[in-house]
């Protein structure tokens, strides 16, 4: 009599994505209370009056409102069974980079920059913006995901993947080029330097996206694919050895003292993603826990030992927290403070900063109408005495059209990031192509949400398109025979 062989049913389910790990709602109601109590405790210490501030209640009110709804989020979505990195990563840039300083900057009355009096009404209106943009995200990344979710299909699994040779080539030439053009753009000498060091002061602001930016994006994707084909394919050896040949001109590029913060923690978030599993609900918390520690830990850290000058025993919690409430990366509140003092002026710009940023790649002299970075825009108009700031997404939207504008942009943010999550749901248990997009969504999109638009959505663009080319060519599956488990 023939046996007949049938694969596991629960493991086929655990690696198709049959079976999802769920919390209890003993579990979820714990991890609500301590959100709820680790919020209050945050903004009890972000609370940082030192003189009468009373007649921006409302603005802290709305802040503190924000930061607890964006919690309240992460911790939502943390705890799904459905893979939500791309709104996660939302939420914790809003809550951690822009709210939690914002509000400490309003109880105090003081911005990081020039400590410029913006009147009350003016900060309200940049919380409020806030506030508007983060409930439509949520809002309609909710709906969509109530329409798309169905029962789980159980395709067969997929756990390993064949690398292309020519790829591998083709990316270890395009790293080895771009480390090239790097090092002779900016001198062998600023190539190990610190932030600190200006080593772009020798490459205009033209060449620096196609000097800079084009290298780092060139060999982030050469390192994480090597790296995948070590960690997923049967040919580890292979993998190892890519590796190491692409880890020479990674180390030119990537230096860690020398790469900007985001850069450097966008890196790191990209090749975790890659290499570990975030399918399980407490580990998508973690991360989350983890991204909070990075952000208020060891971000401003490296901010007081790389820009401060300070000496490692010199530092505590009171010099890690002030570094982070007084430094001008998380001047996000401030740059929408600019923006509803720029259209109060000047009024609207009716589409013409987004759409300078989607056409990214028409030369200025071919259009010499092309906008300047929003950021730039309006600090000329708030009086900086420096340019180069930060613009967050709330803000491009604001001053192209206003609240209607602000109210479009979010849907439109929720409804892709919706989609987006859906293809890493779909993708993360039978193939490595959901773990890229996962990577790319929690190592560089809070680049877009920091802005400005004009100034990196060239590189970001870039590097999308690297990933797809490689999640297309580079990933080739191997699938189990039939009738073998």
């Amino acid at each position: 009599m023939a046996t007949v062989r049938f694969a596991q049913p629960s493991a086929l389910r655990r690696v198709a994505g049959g079976e999802r790990h769920q919390f209890g709602a003993t579990a979820k109601l714990g991890v609500a209370i301590v959100t709820l109590a680790a919020g209050v405790v945050a903004l009890t210490i972000a609370d940082g009056s030192t003189r009468d501030v009373g007649h921006n209640i409302a603005a802290q009110l709305i802040l503190a409102f924000s930061f607890l709804f964006s919690l309240g989020v992460i911790a939502t979505v943390s705890l799904s069974s459905r893979m939500s990195i791309s709104i996660q990563i939302l939420m914790l840039y809003f809550a951690i980079y822009l709210i939690l300083p914002g509000y400490n900057h309003t109880t105090r009355g003081s911005f990081p920059f020039f400590s410029i009096a913006y009147p009350s009404w003016m900060i309200q209106n940049s919380a409020l913006i806030v506030l508007v943009f983060l409930m439509c995200v949520t809002g309609c990344y909710m709906l969509m995901a109530s329409k798309t979710a169905r029962a789980p299909t159980v395709p067969r699994p997929v756990t390993r993947f064949e690398p292309n040779t020519l790829m591998s080539a083709i990316l270890t030439a395009c790293a080895y080029a771009g480390a090239i053009a790097y090092v002779r753009a900016i001198g062998l000498g600023a190539v190990f330097s610190t932030r600190d060091q200006s080593f772009l002061a020798n490459v205009d602001a033209q060449s620096s996206g196609l000097l800079i930016a084009l290298p780092r994006m060139l060999c982030v994707i050469s390192v994480v694919y090597t790296l995948m084909v070590a960690r997923y394919s049967p040919r580890k050896v292979l993998g190892l050895v890519l590796f190491a040949i692409n880890f020479i001109p990674a180390i030119f590029v990537l230096w860690p003292i020398g790469l900007p913060r985001s850069a450097l923690f966008g890196l790191i978030l990209f090749i975790s993603m890659v290499l570990f599993k975030f399918d399980r609900p407490d580990r998508r918390l973690l991360l989350s826990i983890l991204y909070l520690f990075g952000a208020l830990v060891a971000m401003p850290l490296m901010d007081a030992l790389t820009r401060g000058g300070r000496k490692l025993e010199e530092l505590n919690t009171s010099v890690i927290m002030g570094q982070y409430f007084r430094s001008g990366d998380f001047d996000g509140l401030q740059s929408i403070n600019n923006i509803v003092l720029h259209t109060n002026r000047f009024g609207y710009e009716y589409g013409h900063q987004l759409l300078s940023a989607l056409l990214f790649f028409v030369p200025r002299a071919y259009w010499s109408g092309k906008a300047e970075p929003t950021g730039s825009v309006v600090a000329n108009t708030a009086g900086y005495n420096f340019l180069n700031v930060s613009m967050p997404l709330p803000g491009e939207f604001f001053i192209d059209g206003g609240w209607f504008a602000v109210v479009g942009g979010g849907l439109f943010v929720g409804w892709a990031l919706q989609k987006i999550d859906f293809f890493i749901d779909r993708n993360w248990f039978n193939s490595q192509k959901g773990r890229l997009v996962a990577g790319l969504m929690a190592g560089y999109t809070i680049v877009l949400y920091r802005g400005t638009l004009i100034g990196i959505v060239a590189p970001f663009a870039v590097l999308t398109v690297l990933v797809i080319v490689t999640s297309k060519f580079g990933l080739r599956p191997i699938r189990p025979r039939p009738g073998r488990p």
